[in-house]
Order: structure tokens, then C-alpha cells, then sequence
């Protein structure tokens, strides 16, 4: 399933998160609360981006994120868990935090950080 166009540039709504693809890095904003099918619609995005780079680079800014429901953060940990994946999330709001943290710790993926600022997380994601 193709949901965003093939130059990957265009900003796209999943449902409330905003993300789009800048320098072969996936930027997501994170807003409000995810359910599974929002995730599952990222997810789809996720690998075929993944696809297209022979890898995925994402930044997760939840600095306006809500909740996930459990079957969410299913996803979310199964998309860290994936074969050449980085992701940097980037976040000052205490709910960011333990969002980030949460999928860190239950993945342990060692390729998985958090951020304060997009400028740090960028420069982690383009280091190889």
C-alpha cells in the first residue's frame, strides 16, 4: 500500500501525526493520543521507506504526543525491532519521556535514543 508519494518530501497526516521524509530521514511529529490503526498505518509507511533506503532512519518529536493504547505500543516496539532501524526521539515533555523510554527499555534496541533537541538527534541519525 502506497500512502505517501514517491518523492517522500510531501507532509502527510496519519492520523493526527504529522510525518514526512527529509534527507532520507523520517521525521514523524507525534500529536495527541495513537490507536493501533494509526500505528499499524505508520508502520506500513515505516517499511515501505524502509524499503525504498535499504534502511530506516526515523526522528520521533512527542513533544505534543498523548497516550498509546497497548496494541499501539505493540507496533512500536515491533518497528524498533526491525533490521537496520534508528530511531531518535526528541522531547522536552514529561509525557515524551516515558514514552521514550518505555519503547527503549522494552525493545533494548541499542540503535534507539533520546533527545533533547532535533539538532542532537539529527546528527546521531546521520552518523553511521
Amino acid at each position: 500500500m502506497n500512502i505517501i508519494d514517491t518523492s517522500f518530501e510531501k507532509k502527510i497526516h496519519v492520523g493526527r501525526n504529522l510525518v514526512y521524509v527529509k534527507d532520507e530521514i523520517v521525521h514523524v511529529i507525534a500529536i495527541g493520543d495513537n490507536d493501533e490503526e494509526t500505528a499499524l498505518r505508520i508502520r506500513c509507511l515505516a517499511l515501505e521507506i524502509q524499503e525504498k533506503f535499504g534502511s530506516l532512519n526515523a526522528m520521533i518529536d512527542l513533544n505534543k504526543a498523548g497516550k498509546s493504547t497497548p496494541e499501539a505500543r505493540k507496533v512500536w516496539k515491533e518497528l524498533t525491532e526491525l533490521g537496520n532501524v534508528k530511531v531518535a526521539f526528541v522531547g522536552l515533555h514529561p509525557v515524551a519521556r516515558v514514552l521514550a523510554s518505555f519503547t527503549m527499555v522494552v525493545s533494548g534496541n541499542k540503535n534507539t535514543r533520546f533527545f533533547s533537541s532535533q539538532d542532537e538527534a539529527l546528527s546521531w541519525l546521520k552518523h553511521k
